[in-house]
């Protein structure tokens, strides 16, 4: 049975959900809709869905907004070890 509780508790622990609250989240969808259903791979190593992340940090110039007190990266292969780790 569903109470207030339960779905509270599911809201607060689920990772879905944290991503989908995540101010990156429209980012990170569109990655995943172009790594996996536009490219049609349903499944993908962490080395290629590293470097494709990289590859799209790079294509849509996206720079990272989690820190603000950090400095700008310039290397893409840490901003997607970042957005994976997060």
């Amino acid at each position: 049975m569903l109470t207030n509780d339960g779905i509270q508790s599911f809201f607060d622990t689920s990772p879905t959900v944290r991503l989908m609250r995540a101010k990156s989240a429209p980012k990170i969808l569109c990655f995943f809709y172009h790594a996996f259903k536009e490219n049609q791979e349903p499944c993908l190593t962490e080395e290629k869905i590293t470097d494709n992340l990289a590859d799209f940090l790079k294509e849509y110039d996206i720079e990272e907004d989690l820190d603000q007190n950090q400095n700008l990266l310039t290397d893409f292969e840490i901003k997607d070890r970042q957005l994976i780790d997060n």
